[in-house]
C-alpha cells in the first residue's frame, strides 16, 4: 500500500530501518491500468532507498483449473495460491534465516474481521515465524489518505477490487 510505504519512509527518517523491501504480489488478476501504478510505486520505493520486488503467481486461470471451481465466500483459496505461496517462496530465496520483519498495511477500521488486528506479532505462523508489524493498525481512513497525499498520490475512490471476485456474482464477472 502506498500509505504503508510512505509511513515507513517517514519512520525511517527518524528511526533507520535498514534494508526495506516492498514486495508486490502479482496475482495476474489486476485491471489493465494497475501495471502503470505498480511501476510508479516501485519508482517511489527506489527514490526512498527501498528495494521493490515482485512475486509471480500461477494466475487466476490456473488457479481455477487447479481447484476446479471459482473462489467464493466459502472457498477463499485464492489468497493462499496467488499471494501467500509466492511470498513464502520469495522469502525462502531472499530471507532463508527468517530474520525479516514483515510489515502489513491492515487497519482495524477496515472491517469487523480486522477490528482486533494486533500491531505487533513476535512470531507469526502465517509468516513462517517472522515478526509482523502493522504500523497503520490504528490509523483512520483520513490518516491513511493523508499519508497517500504526502507521497504525491491521490487515494483511490474505492478499495482494491482485486479480491472482489469472491463476492462477485455471474453478472459482475461478465
Amino acid at each position: 500500500s502506498i500509505a504503508l510505504i510512505q509511513f515507513l519512509h517517514e519512520y525511517n527518517q527518524r528511526h533507520p530501518l535498514g534494508k526495506v523491501v516492498a514486495l508486490y504480489n502479482d496475482t495476474g488478476w489486476a485491471a489493465g491500468w494497475w501495471a502503470e501504478r505498480v511501476e510508479k510505486a516501485e519508482a517511489m520505493c527506489r527514490s526512498y532507498g527501498f528495494t521493490p520486488a515482485r512475486t509471480q503467481s500461477i494466475g487466476m486461470l490456473a488457479l481455477i483449473k487447479k481447484h476446479n471451481t471459482w473462489p467464493d465466500r466459502l472457498w477463499r483459496f485464492c489468497t493462499e495460491d496467488l499471494k501467500i505461496i509466492p511470498t513464502h517462496s520469495w522469502l525462502a530465496q531472499n530471507d532463508p534465516s527468517g530474520v525479516s520483519i514483515m510489515c502489513c498495511g491492515v487497519r482495524r477500521e477496515e472491517s469487523a474481521a480486522r477490528s482486533l488486528w494486533p500491531e505487533w506479532v513476535e512470531s507469526s505462523p502465517k509468516n513462517e515465524g517472522r515478526s509482523e508489524w502493522s504500523p497503520l493498525v490504528y490509523h483512520t481512513a483520513a490518516q491513511r489518505d493523508e499519508l497517500i497525499r504526502r507521497a504525491g498520490w491521490e487515494p483511490l475512490p474505492h478499495r482494491s477490487r482485486e479480491c472482489y471476485c469472491v463476492l462477485a456474482n455471474a453478472s459482475d464477472i461478465a
